[in-house]
């Protein structure tokens, strides 16, 4: 091969290890930040990780957090639950100067975000009314629902905005 061609070739190579290693460690500080986070509210709010997602090719467009509780609770304390969680992932996320360049959208919003809690009684089976099974934050849309009948049913819909306003009201 002529030295242009090994030149090319040498400098392509790089540009590519250099791009997934800065994808890698995209990857490996959100990795980090989500287990941060998670470690702090399983301590302050009794929330166990079962797992996350990260959606996006190149940069990270949307991210899925799902937690577990054991303490069953009511639509108004799991209103309260859902906006503080929230809240405190996107400030984790939106105040981490080396994901800043990873995200599809700076600042991160609760558009690009699917959070889930899952509450269970001691049990292990999922809560029964008057308490709520679950409750997820996608795309600013929190949903709040009820298991019955080995099945999740929605209870209540709202927008994160009119939540956040209850919650801190």
């Amino acid at each position: 091969m002529s030295p242009i061609i090994n030149r090319f070739l040498l400098t392509l190579t790089s540009i590519v290890a250099f791009s997934s290693l800065n994808l890698f460690a995209a990857s490996n500080e959100l990795s980090r930040v989500i287990q941060s986070f998670s470690n702090r509210v399983d301590k302050e709010d009794g929330l166990s990780y079962t797992t996350s997602i990260e959606l996006g090719r190149d940069e990270i467009r949307e991210i899925g957090l799902y937690y577990s509780s054991k303490s069953p609770t009511d639509v108004d304390k799991a209103r309260t639950l859902i906006v503080k969680v929230t809240d405190s992932f996107l400030e984790d996320v939106n105040s981490n100067a080396y994901l800043k360049g990873d995200l599809a959208t700076y600042p991160l919003t609760p558009q690009q975000l699917d959070i889930t809690i899952f509450f269970r009684g001691r049990n292990g089976e999922y809560a029964k009314n008057p308490n709520i099974a679950q409750v997820s934050m996608h795309k600013g849309v929190i949903t709040f629902y009820k298991y019955t009948q080995s099945s999740f049913q929605i209870v209540h819909q709202e927008n994160l905005i009119r939540t956040s306003k209850i919650a801190k009201g």
